[in-house]
């Protein structure tokens, strides 16, 4: 099951195919190697542990109408965490050359670091 993410906002580089190296403090709370992305707007991924989306996914079938629910759907993408800690970044969610990682609770919020909110900016 996996633990609510606690840690402060980083820069991280992506790699010239997409990938990213999910921070090591975050990995540790992750209970496998699948995470569900979701394109939540034009600079937020939201990055969801294998066991959370399954557990939200009746959920979001009871009431599949929902704007929220329904871009989940539209665009998630089921990706493995490879063998050294890195997530591939879709193409149509990517081409960003760095992302930041934030802790939301029981998931990640993946931002574009120029299009970061403001509460975050300071931390960096």
């Amino acid at each position: 099951m996996t633990k609510l993410f606690f840690g402060t906002p980083k820069v991280h580089s992506v790699d010239e195919k997409g990938r990213v190296s999910v921070p090591a403090g975050f990995r540790g709370n992750l209970p496998n190697n699948h995470v569900l992305l979701a394109y939540a707007a034009r600079h937020l991924i939201r990055c969801y542990p294998e066991d959370v989306y399954k557990q939200k996914t009746p959920e979001m079938l009871r009431r599949p109408e929902e704007d929220r629910n329904r871009q989940i759907f539209f665009s998630a993408e089921e990706v493995e965490i490879d063998k050294k800690g890195r997530i591939l970044i879709p193409g149509r969610m990517g081409g960003l050359d760095e992302v930041v990682f934030a802790a939301n609770g029981n998931i990640l919020n993946i931002y574009d670091p120029k299009k970061l909110p403001e509460r975050y900016q300071a931390k960096l």
